[in-house]
């Protein structure tokens, strides 16, 4: 098995050279900047004992080791450099199954992180995203793609992110669903994204060999694999692990498509974009378009690719953008019928029927609120309507950059992110190979969802699929330094690298007494865990009250939390429990009546969420 990476063993020494000043010198400027206020927090008490206490996650340790690098460059040694011979395919099959293990690893570990005294997975899903796509799982074990909305009393049950019109379905495209219906059926619906996790570490450790050898597909999959980014949302049911398990495959086959000239590698990319772009359709189309130009500027005027001698023929290019381009098309097709059987139009997406509907103010592009505003045709939502911020360019770009350092944040860490960015940059101008394409992603990506007034969760979830590029760039830079560790004769300096890769690691993952009590990823977890717990103990309080008996419930929500909801049903409402809303309260002794003739067979219990307190109104 070749290992193709002729270009990239040895990189110019001037484009190298100025990759490192200046990759150093952003790099430290990014430290300074962040841990600045502390120094001048220092600076204006006097004590400057406090620099050694609550260290700054992102900063302090990598600002400690910019001050370590002169003498892990000066120090003396010898190293031998050692050859990048093709590796086997019991090699490359044995790191698959490293790579993938430990990424179960990582995702089982954050599952028993103990919060509140119970483990991270043990209780129920946060957000109401995660509710849709169970609701949407759910309906795909009974054989449907959707419900008909309760037949007397729909407006009881609007869920969030849920069509309630004339279909009772989920508003989101369809794979995500179909990841958790078999993870349902296994036992545990979070199996399915840890096993997306680890087909992920794959895919993305086999186009990081694709891109530069072996050695940076190794250090890819080794920074997927123990991204806490990537432990942390296999823990939810939200759609960036299908997506990141479609964008990894993608690459991979796009790659190898590009130096195979494989008709079958085309389809198969195209069959991973399209398993993404059924997931979350705007990563997707943000993260490959750059690949897909590509694709169409070569049928204008082909261009030698990296491995080619020439460049390859007219013919051969339009068979690729065919064997890409169709199970796109196809996949695209299969919508349509969904579409059809749920909004009651094949062009309408169920998505913006829910929008149209409930949400116009949250709608994508700048002057959402103005453009939104006296759009709604029912208030169910009102407050969470309300609660968007209309979005102007300035506000925008200022919103790009809290994604852009959230996301080198959590995906490993900002200063060595930016190091490995930065270097990539100026190596990719020098050179002109194909890390331009990959650069040309992550600029997609971020520039897709610019156009939209929420950070996101994290403050970077909507750019989340970014996180491969930084793996890539990441690992393409750990290759370089360890080349130059061994060519310069500077054994130290490797070592000085991955103590900065291990940095941002430390902090995640452990904690350290006075220098920083709590480990980032457990705090994370923790405050993941607060509306977790309420939900476990809305259940909690279900069971010991009502236990076995069929109920209807109706919630009177908390106008001052927007972001819990406890209403989740059953779709065939056939279910032990009904979730029925109550928004104007206590309901009256006509309304009691009204829904005892409706709901026989049921108790009527109501539950002030405010109040906490659940109480039966009829038996």
């Amino acid at each position: 098995m070749s290992d193709p990476s002729p270009q990239s063993c040895s990189p110019c020494s001037r484009a190298l050279n100025a990759g490192l000043l200046l990759a150093l010198l952003g790099s430290w400027a990014v430290a300074l900047l962040l841990e600045w206020p502390r120094i001048d927090l220092a600076m204006e008490t006097g004590e400057w004992g406090s620099l050694l206490f609550n260290l700054h996650y992102d900063s302090t340790l990598p600002l400690i080791l910019f001050l370590l690098l002169p003498m892990a460059w000066l120090w003396p040694g010898r190293e031998k450099l050692i050859p990048c011979a093709p590796p086997s395919r019991l090699k490359m099959i044995i790191t698959a199954i490293v790579l993938s293990g430990l990424s179960l690893f990582m995702s089982h570990h954050v599952a028993s992180l103990d919060v509140h005294g119970k483990t991270f997975g043990e209780l129920p899903p946060a957000y109401h995203d995660e509710y849709s796509y169970l609701l949407q799982a759910e309906t795909y074990l009974d054989g449907r793609v959707s419900y008909p909305v309760h037949p007397t009393h729909p407006e009881l049950f609007s869920q969030f992110h849920v069509v309630n019109e004339s279909q009772f379905a989920s508003r989101y495209v369809p794979a995500t669903g179909l990841v958790i219906a078999p993870a349902i059926q296994a036992g545990n619906p979070y199996w399915g994204h840890w096993l997306c996790g680890a087909l992920t570490t794959i895919f993305i450790f086999l186009a990081g060999k694709e891109l530069g050898g072996y050695k940076t597909g190794l250090f890819v999959g080794l920074f997927c694999a123990l991204s806490p980014a990537l432990a942390l949302f296999s823990n939810l049911l939200l759609a960036h692990h299908p997506t990141l398990l479609g964008l990894s495959s993608f690459l991979y086959f796009y790659l190898l498509m590009w130096r195979t000239k494989s008709l079958s590698a085309g389809v198969l990319a195209g069959v991973g974009l399209i398993f993404a772009m059924l997931s979350r359709p705007m990563a997707a189309a943000g993260f490959a378009l750059p690949m897909g130009i590509v694709l169409l500027v070569n049928l204008i005027r082909p261009v030698r690719w990296v491995h080619d001698e020439t460049a390859p023929s007219r013919k051969t290019v339009f068979g690729l953008n065919l064997a890409v381009g169709l199970p796109v098309l196809l996949g695209l097709l299969t919508l349509l019928p969904i579409n059809k059987a749920i909004t009651g139009s094949a062009t309408k997406f169920p998505y913006s029927q829910f929008q149209e509907v409930y949400t116009p103010q949250h709608a994508y592009g700048f002057n959402n609120v103005e453009r939104g505003s006296g759009q709604r045709q029912k208030e169910v939502y009102a407050n969470y309507d309300n609660w968007a911020e209309n979005l102007t360019p300035k506000e925008a770009q200022t919103k790009v950059v809290t994604r852009l350092v959230a996301s080198l944040k959590w995906t490993w860490g900002i200063v060595p992110l930016t190091m490995a960015g930065l270097i990539v940059l100026v190596l990719t101008i020098e050179t002109r190979n194909r890390w331009g394409i990959i650069l040309a992603s992550l600029l997609s990506i971020h520039l897709a969802h610019m156009p939209y007034w929420f950070t996101g969760i994290q403050d970077w979830h909507y750019v989340f699929e970014s996180c491969l590029i930084w793996f890539l760039l990441l690992g393409e830079v750990t290759r370089v330094v360890w080349e130059i560790s061994q060519k310069s004769g500077r054994p130290m300096l490797k070592y000085w690298w991955l103590a900065m890769l291990a940095a941002p690691m430390l902090t995640m993952y452990v904690s350290a007494g006075e220098w920083w009590p709590v480990a980032r990823l457990k705090n994370e977890a923790q405050m993941m865990a607060f509306s977790r717990q309420k939900f476990a103990n809305f259940d909690n309080s279900v069971e010991q009250q009502i236990g076995e008996r069929k109920a209807l419930i109706l919630i009177h929500h908390d106008e001052a939390d927007l972001h819990i909801d406890y209403i989740q049903n059953d779709p065939s409402w056939e279910g032990q429990i009904l979730r029925g809303r109550s928004d104007d309260g206590r309901p009256d002794a006509e309304r009691l009546k009204e829904l005892r003739t409706a709901f026989p067979d049921r108790e009527i219990w109501y539950f002030d969420v405010a109040a906490g307190q659940l109480e039966r109104l009829l038996p």
